[in-house]
C-alpha cells in the first residue's frame, strides 16, 4: 500500500474525530433537556424569595403557602403537583404548572378550616409539595421520575384566654364544699337570731304580767 494512502487515511480519521467532538459540543441544549434523567429545576416553599421552615396558622384557621419553581433549563417544563396537607385542612392549589425556560414562577396554596381551638389535637404538622416533570417544551416525557419536593412545618398557635374568659372557664356550676358550709352557717346564724328574738319577746310578756 503506498505511503501516501496511509497518510490520507490517518488525516481522514483525525478529521472525523475532530468533527465528532465539535458536533457533541454544539448539540442544542434542548436535546439534552429531553433526557428523562435531566434535572435543573427546584421547587421551594418561600417567603419572598427566601426559603422558610415554619408557618403559623391564623386565628381564622387559615395559612397561605407561597411556592417557588426555579427552572434553569432553557426550555419550558410542565410539572404535576402533589400535596400532603396537615391538620385535616381544606386546601386550594394548582394541579400542575408550566414554567418557561430560565425563569422563576410562583403559585400559592391556601389551607383553611383548621380547628385552632382544638387544644387536644396535634399543634404541629408537615405540609409537603412534590413536583414531577411530565413534559418538556410541550413534549411528554417517556419515563417519569424527574421530581423535587419541599416541606414546611405548619403550627397552630396556643390561644391564651383573657382574665374574664379564665374566670368563666374556671367557674363551676356545681356549688363547692365552701359554698355549702357558708349556706349552713348562714342558716344556723339565722336560727340562733330568731331564737334569741323569741326568748326576748317571752321575757317581755312575762314582765308585763
Amino acid at each position: 500500500m503506498p505511503p501516501h494512502f496511509h497518510i490520507g487515511v490517518s488525516t481522514c480519521l483525525k478529521r472525523v474525530i475532530i468533527a465528532s467532538v465539535l458536533l457533541l459540543m454544539l448539540v442544542p441544549e434542548a436535546i439534552a433537556d429531553h433526557s428523562p434523567t435531566h434535572s435543573r429545576w427546584d421547587i421551594l416553599i418561600v417567603e419572598g424569595d427566601i426559603p422558610i421552615e415554619e408557618l403559623e396558622v391564623t386565628e381564622e384557621g387559615e395559612v397561605a403557602i407561597l411556592v417557588m419553581v426555579d427552572n434553569s433549563n432553557t426550555i419550558s417544563i410542565t410539572i404535576r403537583l402533589d400535596y400532603i396537607v396537615p391538620h385535616n385542612a381544606d386546601f386550594t392549589g394548582p394541579a400542575e404548572v408550566t414554567v418557561q425556560g430560565t425563569s422563576i414562577d410562583y403559585f400559592e396554596v391556601i389551607l383553611s378550616g383548621i380547628d385552632v381551638d382544638n387544644s387536644t389535637g396535634e399543634m404541629d404538622g408537615i405540609f409537603e409539595v412534590e413536583g414531577t416533570v411530565t413534559s418538556r417544551q410541550g413534549l411528554p416525557i417517556s419515563v417519569p421520575g424527574d421530581s423535587d419536593a419541599d416541606d414546611v412545618l405548619v403550627t397552630i398557635p396556643v390561644v391564651e384566654l383573657n382574665e374574664t374568659e379564665s374566670e368563666i372557664a374556671g367557674s363551676d356550676s356545681t356549688p363547692g364544699p365552701g359554698f355549702m358550709i357558708s349556706v349552713v352557717s348562714l342558716f344556723v346564724a339565722a336560727q340562733l337570731t330568731s331564737g334569741r328574738g323569741l326568748q326576748s319577746r317571752e321575757r317581755g310578756l312575762g314582765d308585763c304580767q
